[in-house]
C-alpha cells in the first residue's frame, strides 16, 4: 500500500504465491491502486483467466492459439490508429506537440511524408472483445483480412483504480533510434500518471458509471 501503481509483465499468476493475485485486485479495486497489464508471449493475459486478476482486465482473453505462427510474428511492422478517446487521453498526447491535437495524431498514425511517425509493432495479443466500460485508445491498423482493428491500448476504472492494457510489449522499439526522450518514457510515465490517480485521491474521490 506504500506504492501507487504496479506494472504487470507477463508473469505466470501462479509464481506469486496463493494470495498475491487477490490482493492486487484489491489494492486497485479498494484502496484506488493503479495497475499497468503489458502482455506478453506465454503468460499474460491468458494465464489470469480464473484468478483475481482477469476481473481487472479491460478485455476478454482470446483462449485459442494466436493467429499468427512465430515465424510469421515479425513479418512486419503494424500500424496505429488513435480512437476518439485515444484523440484526448492524457495518456497518448505527447507533450513534444504542446496540445496540438493533429500534429499528436499524425505522429501515431503516420500516414504523410516524411514518414517520421512512432515505429510500429511487429506483434499484438489477440482478444475476443472488450467489456463494457472499456475505453480503447489505439487501434492495430493495417492488419491483413481484418474489418475491424484490434485493441492495442485500452483504459478501464476498476472500483476505486485505474487500469492500462498493452496487447504488445514491443514499444521499446520507439527508443531504439531515437532514445528515451521523447516517446517511450513519456508514454509510459503518462500512464502511470493516469492509473496512480486513484490512490493518489483515495476516499476523498467518488466516481458515478453508467452502464449501457
Amino acid at each position: 500500500l506504500e506504492f501507487d501503481v504496479i506494472v504487470y509483465g507477463d508473469v505466470d499468476p501462479s509464481r506469486l504465491g496463493p494470495d498475491a493475485a487477490k490482493n492486487i485486485e484489491t489494492f486497485v479495486t479498494e484502496f484506488g491502486g493503479g495497475i499497468l497489464f503489458i502482455s506478453g508471449q506465454t503468460h499474460n493475459p491468458r494465464s489470469l483467466a480464473g484468478t483475481p486478476l482477469a476481473g481487472l482486465l479491460p478485455v476478454v482473453p482470446d483462449p485459442s492459439p494466436d493467429l499468427y505462427e512465430n515465424d510469421k510474428i515479425y513479418s512486419q511492422m503494424f500500424g496505429y490508429q488513435l480512437t476518439p478517446d485515444g484523440r484526448s487521453s492524457p495518456i497518448t498526447n505527447f507533450k513534444e506537440f504542446r496540445g496540438d491535437l493533429d500534429k499528436n495524431q499524425e505522429h501515431w498514425e503516420d500516414r504523410a511524408p516524411p514518414r517520421d511517425g512512432l515505429a510500429g509493432v511487429r506483434w499484438f495479443v489477440r482478444v475476443k472483445k472488450l467489456k463494457a466500460g472499456a475505453s480503447p485508445l489505439v487501434e492495430v491498423a493495417g492488419v491483413p483480412g481484418e474489418s475491424a482493428r484490434p485493441p492495442l491500448f485500452v483504459t478501464q476504472h476498476a472500483g476505486r483504480g485505474r487500469v492500462f492494457w498493452s496487447a504488445t510489449d514491443e514499444t521499446w522499439l520507439w527508443r531504439y533510434l531515437a532514445g528515451d526522450y521523447p516517446w517511450f518514457y513519456p508514454f509510459w510515465q503518462q500512464a502511470i500518471y493516469w492509473t496512480r490517480d486513484g490512490k493518489l485521491l483515495g476516499a476523498r474521490r467518488y466516481r458515478l458509471g453508467v452502464d449501457k
